[in-house]
């Protein structure tokens, strides 16, 4: 992330500040044109607004209704990574301290891999149509750094679903063990690979 000078606001530029969409504030003692902290702070502002299709019904904790509460939260952390709110909750639509975390961008797109999927043949499942698939027409796949993983090909959709699952989970348990100095990251990982499988977390 490129080096970001803080330089000192005007007193009578910071009363001026008008609130984001209505609500929010922007209570930097800086001036905040440039700052990749407050961008990333905006973004998510606009992600959760009406307008963003793409994030449909997310919101903003209340905790980071002012600029400092979040630019407390990131700071300390590695801003080479990027947020994420879907890996500690299953489903999860509320950005905040308490529901996201930072990881980096690998992690993030393995997770966006498995939930982005919409297919009627399930996640990760597409019927294949070459000829020589006729036999075992539906394939399982995923993606790993965009780059696609080919799990097989199968008789049944059922068959692709579940080799999915297994191959994704399996995937997903290696990466965990990569992180295993960032705890929260891995069992939130660990929890998520259960998760595809069906299986109970303790």
């Amino acid at each position: 992330m490129n080096k970001f000078t803080r330089i000192q606001a005007k007193k009578t530029s910071i009363s001026h500040r008008k609130l984001i969409r209505g609500y929010f504030i922007n209570d930097a003692w800086y001036k905040t044109s440039g700052c990749p902290i407050y961008h990333r702070w905006n973004s998510i502002i606009s992600r959760c607004s009406p307008e963003d299709l793409r994030y449909t019904g997310c919101t903003l904790s209340e905790k980071w209704r002012n600029f400092s509460s979040f630019e407390a939260w990131i700071s300390p952390q590695n801003l080479g990574w990027q947020i994420d709110k879907d890996l500690l909750i299953l489903g999860n639509k509320l950005y905040g301290p308490d529901t996201c975390l930072m990881v980096p961008r690998s992690v993030n797109m393995l997770l966006h891999d498995w939930q982005g999927d919409n297919s009627p043949n399930g996640k990760g499942v597409s019927y294949d149509k070459r000829p020589g698939a006729k036999d075992k027409p539906w394939r399982a796949k995923f993606s790993v750094r965009d780059k696609t993983v080919n799990i097989g090909n199968y008789v049944t959709k059922e068959e692709a679903q579940q080799a999915y699952k297994k191959a994704k989970a399996a995937y997903v348990r290696s990466v965990a063990s990569t992180y295993s100095h960032h705890i929260v990251m891995s069992e939130a990982l660990l929890r998520f690979a259960n998760n595809l499988e069906g299986l109970p977390n303790e």
